[in-house]
């Protein structure tokens, strides 16, 4: 995977989640005339007031019914719009060398957004253990986190966030030792072969804890479908090692998998034509579009459905990752908080990328970004389940800002408004385990909320209007909210 992350860029030139301790501050909270978006489908609610102590939903019910508890801070939200908080559901937090960074920056950015929850999917184990702990204990702002630790994946060089398995008994030994360690589920990898894969799965099933991760690239999407693997990620074809679905659809899949292993094999060599290469990545990218066969992409699809696997598309990452024109860099204002370096990085890779491109190589990428949103749109005709995910953080990627971005590509792929909505809350949080306690705003539940200026519903790009973020209990209000987005410029400005 990390050849084909690197070629492309040559090319271009469930849950054991910590419920987090209890606010600080004691007082109740009331939010009064707001309106409530009901993520189950039903019908929107005008004038309701939600009252919160602690951190828990405690009563709601329409404003001048719903009695308000003796010195409540009370929120006048007239006009506005209330929403659970969101989850991005393929993020990895700890992949920054510098910790000061995840706790100070990240994890306070995504909170800001909007992101009360996170599935990281694939970290330092011992880091994203401390985050955990001081986010619950307060020290730092942050969402909750949803964790497999280091993900397993084929041979190659250990690290805090790989561990790869050579054999069968590494495999499973490797799936033992993650789940006495405590982690939420086990993370598969794109170089798992099959029988390491199915070991893992095995596993995994004996004890009882959920596999979730990647169509490894050995493996048909097919085996995948009939396998008790929780979920798929990645779903755009930018990344030769995420095109499992489309590779899959294609009427010559044995062909072009062997073709893609051996672009693999050939790049591990010295002398390598790396020219000759990208020709040969560029026309097996163009064989997956020119030979897809609806009626097997159809079977696959309803297999994936029927199976329940969910679908994690991440479709901002292959959209930001390589520019689509001449003039495609983004100036955000949510780059202000990406730290200075990583930043610079960013800038002088896509300035490279857009020179050394010729419009055909624009016109093709544009082409394979149109295919991962027909590709998602298929998904979700077919009745499989999608949620919102980023993969942040890299390639103009911010966290926080491109969750959003996620779902207003959700609805251009096809999903209305309330569906791209659902992917991050009640969906979300029914995949984790945790719909009894998240994902809706009800009584009883956890208070992370989000209040918006405007109507969701009526437009996608509504959830970034945000008013004030509701975080296990906390009220964040935009001042605040500002002033948090300020600090974290701050820090970002420094690294």
């Amino acid at each position: 995977m990390r050849f084909f992350i690197a070629l492309l860029v040559l090319a271009f030139s469930l849950c054991a989640s910590s419920i987090q301790a209890q606010p600080t501050d004691s007082k109740p909270l009331a939010i009064t005339h707001v309106t409530l978006i009901d993520v189950t489908g039903g019908a929107s609610q005008p004038e309701m007031t939600v009252i919160i102590k602690g951190n828990r939903i405690t009563a709601l019910g329409k404003s001048g019914k719903v009695r308000l508890p003796q010195g409540a801070q009370v929120i006048e939200a007239a006009g506005k719009f209330l929403i659970p908080g969101l989850w991005d559901m393929h993020i990895h937090l700890t992949v920054i060398a510098d910790q000061e960074i995840t706790r100070h920056v990240i994890a306070p950015l995504l909170v800001a957004y909007g992101i009360t929850g996170v599935r990281d999917m694939g970290g330092d184990w011992q880091r994203l253990q401390g985050l955990r702990s001081e986010i619950a204990g307060g020290q730092i702002m942050g969402p909750r986190i949803l964790t497999p630790g280091p993900f397993v994946d084929g041979p190659q060089t250990a690290s805090n966030i790989v561990l790869p398995v050579s054999n069968e008994e590494e495999a499973r030994q490797a799936v033992r030792k993650l789940k006495a360690e405590g982690v939420d589920f086990i993370k598969v990898q794109a170089a798992l072969s099959l029988p390491l894969w199915r070991a893992v799965l095995d596993e995994a099933f004996r004890l009882q804890i959920p596999v979730a991760g990647h169509i490894p690239e050995r493996i048909s999407a097919f085996d995948v479908a009939r396998s008790t693997q929780r979920s798929i990620e990645h779903i755009s074809p930018v990344l030769p090692g995420d095109a499992g679905v489309l590779m899959a659809c294609s009427g010559k899949e044995t062909e072009l998998r062997a073709e893609m292993l051996e672009i693999e094999r050939l790049a591990e060599q010295k002398d390598v034509d790396q020219q000759l290469l990208r020709k040969r990545y560029r026309a097996l990218q163009s064989q997956m579009i020119s030979t897809t066969d609806e009626k097997k992409c159809a079977q696959l699809l309803s297999r994936f459905a029927k199976q329940g696997t969910v679908a994690v598309p991440t479709i901002i990452f292959g959209r930001q990752f390589a520019p689509l024109d001449a003039g495609d860099l983004p100036k955000d204002e949510a780059l202000d908080c990406v730290p200075h370096s990583m930043r610079a990085r960013w800038e002088n890779r896509r300035n490279a990328v857009i020179k050394n491109s010729a419009p055909e190589d624009f016109a093709f990428r544009r082409q394979m970004f149109e295919k991962s949103l027909a590709l998602v749109g298929w998904m979700h005709r077919a009745g499989v389940r999608l949620l919102a995910g980023t993969d942040a953080i890299d390639g103009y990627v911010v966290p926080g800002l491109s969750l959003h971005q996620e779902l207003a590509l959700l609805v251009e792929a096809g999903l209305t408004p309330l569906e791209a909505l659902q992917s991050a809350t009640i969906y979300a949080a029914r995949f984790l385990g945790k719909g009894q306690e998240l994902g809706t705003v009800a009584v009883g539940k956890l208070a992370d909320l989000v209040l918006l200026d405007a109507n969701p519903l009526s437009d996608i790009h509504n959830t970034q209007k945000i008013s004030a973020v509701v975080s296990n209990g906390r009220m964040l209000d935009r001042p605040a909210l500002d002033a948090m987005l300020a600090k974290i410029t701050a820090v970002a400005g420094q690294k």
